[in-house]
């Protein structure tokens, strides 16, 4: 076992799960929101973050600190499926959908804004 990249990943995986507990403090409603929001900002972040980590050659530590750990515990699979067996039936699509292929999205547009700043930054993606 790497003691460097597991100190790494759980520093982030720390900062993530604080930031996870902030969004949800500042976002307590009815509907999920809090959940849906930091799921979809994670694969944003983490579609932004992985590609740039690739381009630019981030040293692995780093990439696993930043990837595993904070996006890995910032975002929130097991209250997604928690919140779906709470909610009533008729906002299950809406949370469902939107979680999913919003966050499908997200990542996809984290990927093309790292490359749009990798090539300002003078990077060839």
């Amino acid at each position: 076992m790497d003691g460097k990249n597991l100190l790494l990943i759980g520093i982030g995986g720390a900062s993530g799960a604080a930031c996870r507990y902030l969004v949800g403090q500042a976002l307590t409603t009815q509907f999920p929101y809090e959940t849906m929001i930091v799921n979809i900002v994670g694969c944003l972040l983490l579609g932004l973050f992985s590609t740039i980590f690739n381009v630019v050659g981030t040293n692995h530590y780093i990439k696993n600190g930043v990837t595993i750990g904070f996006c890995g515990s910032f975002t929130t699979m097991s209250t997604f499926a928690a919140d779906v067996y709470i909610l009533e039936y008729n906002m299950l699509p809406l949370y469902i959908v939107g979680s999913v292929g919003i966050g499908l999205a997200a990542s996809y547009l984290g990927e093309l804004l790292a490359k749009m700043l990798l090539r300002k930054g003078g990077f060839s993606t």
